[in-house]
């Protein structure tokens, strides 16, 4: 916001037909008008393409970040004309990189949608969240796999673009991709291991998607099961609606395409996908009295269906999709047109052409009211579609969590089963959200239950690389020894998909963070810590022997974690930073450092115990030059490198931890660093597992650090959740007991 406008308050006034928009502009210089035409130029601008316009009224001081009656920005407007000058000066004019219109799109999926790959690139290094989804589950990446350009979805893809996401009707990137003709958008996605028997909630996968448009050599990729995908990432069918059979897939079947009837590949950006059963048809004013009572219901005309049905309209007259009257309201959450229609006689259990019924269409849809008045109406809660699938399947699968535990409360099965034997256990687990994983559980779902393939909510849990549901489930009595058909267990799958988290709690695995009862007391120290002591360096001058390499490791960890301590201190010197610095003398010389070294770190430690004034107000300069040199002297080291690097690391991840973990809100530098820092966690994660005397005890909270970083947004919560994960590494690491 400029200097010159205080804020922009709009209000919209909503009647039928009618749409009055009040702006009212407060200023501090006595209501100038400077600002608004300032940004709505800006916005004129960003739309017409105009890069020198942009950047000329960007200096006279326009708002980045003003918004149309959309809520589009000029950055969103520039970034879907692949204008990427114009976007970088945005950028560094302040504009939010991860802003969203009123359909939730952002700048990163106008550019993918069109295939602007530079500006992709552009917007991805300055913080845009890969994984963003827009109102109806669509991210970038499926933007982009049904662009002409491939580019863009390669650059999304080195990002950590999740390649196997779906969005509220189950479609993925590479249906996109398929349904739009682009091969090599679907090599590129094969390659990184998108799931070519993934189905949408319509039943079909990319391959019929491509079959029904005849691009025969996209349908010549997908049935080859080796082509572009390394055979350690390709994935067979899993649970749910992503992939039901184990077969090749079935055109004939309910749902899936009819030859000679092409798959619409839905539109983002708005528009989104269509909804998994179409709405009721609207008809036309001159349509019948039925007709007209289904669209009135759908639009939640209370008073009009009211009227219809004092005209003689069928109360449970049948759209062209089978959809009622009350269906069509319950797609639309109009529950006091629900309402109406249940006390008028309507069929609460009546069913469309899909089997569903109003209260299934409800819980995909996410209108909790309309949910609860239905049930409160009799709906069967345990009803069944032709896929066998109940509302809880459906509120699961929509991650619709308070519909979940609505359900669940009002008697819904936790362990019924589809035509495929999946459970919502295991469909959850598929997707990776936790919390509706400990919901279901929390009301008895079978921990254990397989699907028609011997899958369990486990394996998928493992195969998906989904660490969290991992970690759940293996607490509640998960058995990870259990093998599907293919004789794969859950730790099996996770280390054919190259999942470091997963396999390290499989394999090593710890106790719970909380349970403090298992820690062990403190060893005994040599000698009482002097104050400021952090990882302790207690103990003998020679505790290190030759050949002793975790206790040589642990003290190559307490040397860089120290240091790091040392330069927060930084510009004054202080007892405890000084303290410190004795700390590393003493691990130098177990390490066997170098006397010159360890006497310019003794010259250190008596510069930070000098006055402010006596060290000329600033000690920044011994600091920089000890660092250079701990830095060539323990690099220099290929085995211990790695744990005095990761001191730093975990130090890092703590800050940005306890930072997030205090915010009400996000905050734009703390966002910044903790994707600055996503790279190394995944990278530190990768040496981590690898590396003996780190695998054994750290790598499940380096592998939950990278796994919580790569979240699109995080709460304060999660923010804990990564301090107490550095904090982890450096009880591991530093040879504290735990």
């Amino acid at each position: 916001m400029t200097s010159e406008a205080s804020w922009f308050l709009e209000r919209s006034f909503m009647g039928k037909g009618v749409r009055v928009l009040t702006l009212l502009m407060l200023t501090s210089t006595g209501g100038s008008a400077s600002a608004q035409e300032l940004n709505l130029g800006l916005l004129r601008a960003a739309k017409a393409g105009d890069n020198a316009q942009v950047q000329k009224l960007l200096g006279q001081g326009a708002d980045p970040n003003t918004r149309d009656k959309d809520r589009s920005t000029p950055l969103i407007l520039m970034a879907s004309l692949g204008l990427t000058d114009g976007v970088e000066a945005l950028l560094k004019k302040g504009a939010y990189v991860n802003a969203k219109d009123k359909t939730g799109w952002t700048a990163l999926m106008g550019a993918a949608r069109k295939g602007h790959s530079d500006t992709v690139r552009a917007l991805l290094e300055k913080g845009a969240y890969a994984n963003a989804k827009d109102n109806n589950g669509w991210t970038a990446l499926m933007s982009a796999a049904a662009s002409p350009r491939a580019e863009a979805v390669e650059a999304l893809l080195e990002k950590g673009a999740e390649v196997n996401a779906q969005d509220k009707t189950g479609w993925t990137a590479l249906m996109g991709a398929a349904g739009s003709g682009q091969a090599e958008s679907v090599r590129a996605l094969l390659g990184k291991g998108a799931d070519r028997n993934a189905r949408n909630s319509d039943g079909n996968t990319a391959l019929t998607v491509a079959r029904s448009h005849n691009y025969s050599e996209i349908v010549a990729l997908l049935e080859n099961p080796s082509a572009s995908t390394p055979a350690s990432a390709s994935k067979r069918p899993t649970a749910g609606p992503a992939s039901p059979v184990a077969t090749a897939p079935r055109e004939s079947a309910a749902g899936h395409a009819q030859p000679g009837t092409a798959v619409a590949v839905p539109q983002p950006g708005g528009a989104g996908s269509a909804p998994a059963t179409p709405p009721a048809a609207v008809p036309g004013s001159g349509s019948s009295l039925s007709g007209q009572l289904l669209a009135a219901a759908q639009e939640g005309d209370t008073a009009d269906v009211k009227s219809l049905l004092a005209k003689g309209a069928d109360i449970n007259s049948r759209g062209p999709y089978g959809n009622t009257p009350l269906m069509a309201a319950a797609l639309t959450g109009h529950t006091d047109t629900l309402r109406l229609l249940l006390a008028r006689g309507a069929d609460v259990n009546a069913r469309g052409n899909t089997g569903r019924t109003a209260l299934m269409e409800a819980a995909l849809e996410g209108y909790a009211d309309a949910v609860k008045v239905l049930l409160d109406s009799g709906a069967d809660v345990n009803g069944k579609d032709e896929g066998r699938w109940t509302a809880l399947f459906w509120a699961a699968f929509a991650q619709r969590r308070a519909i979940v535990r609505m359900l669940l409360e009002k008697g819904a099965d936790a362990n019924a089963k589809n035509k495929y034997d999946d459970t919502p256990l295991i469909r959850a687990a598929y997707a990776g959200d936790t919390e509706m994983v400990r919901t279901l559980l929390e009301f008895k779902a079978e921990v254990n239950a397989r699907d028609n393939l011997g899958r369990t909510a486990l394996m998928e849990a493992a195969r998906q690389g989904h660490s969290d549901c991992v970690r759940v489930l293996v607490e509640t009595g998960a058995d990870s020894k259990a093998k599907d058909r293919e004789g794969d267990t859950a730790l099996s799958l996770a280390e054919k998909q190259k999942h470091p988290d997963v396999i390290a709690l499989l394999t090593n695995p710890l106790p719970p963070r909380e349970n403090k009862s298992q820690e062990k007391p403190p060893a005994p120290a040599a000698e009482a810590p002097k104050q400021g002591d952090s990882p302790s360096s207690a103990g003998p001058a020679n505790a290190v022997a030759a050949g002793d390499s975790r206790a040589l490791a642990q003290a190559y960890f307490r040397i860089g974690l120290t240091m790091k301590m040392v330069e927060t201190q930084l510009p004054q010197p202080n007892d405890a930073a000084a303290g410190w610095a004795q700390n590393i003398q003493q691990d130098l010389a177990k390490v066997g450092a170098p006397n010159d070294l360890i006497q310019l770190v003794s010259a250190t430690e008596n510069h930070l115990k000098m006055a402010p004034r006596e060290a000329n107000g600033s000690v920044g300069d011994p600091i920089r030059v000890l660092r250079e040199h701990l830095d060539r002297f323990c690099n220099a080291r290929p085995q211990e490198k790695f744990f005095y690097t990761a001191a730093g690391f975990a130090h890092r991840l703590n800050v940005i931890g306890e930072k997030m973990g205090k915010a009400e809100k996000i905050i734009p530098s703390v966002d910044f660093s903790r994707h600055e820092i996503l790279p190394l966690a995944t990278a530190m994660t990768d040496q981590c597992l690898q590396t003996i005397g780190c695998k054994e005890l750290a790598l499940i909270y380096f592998s939950d650090a990278a796994a919580i970083l790569k979240k699109p947004q995080l709460t304060s919560q999660e923010g804990s959740a990564l301090s107490r994960d550095a904090k982890e590494i450096e009880k591991a690491l530093s040879g504290e007991a735990r």
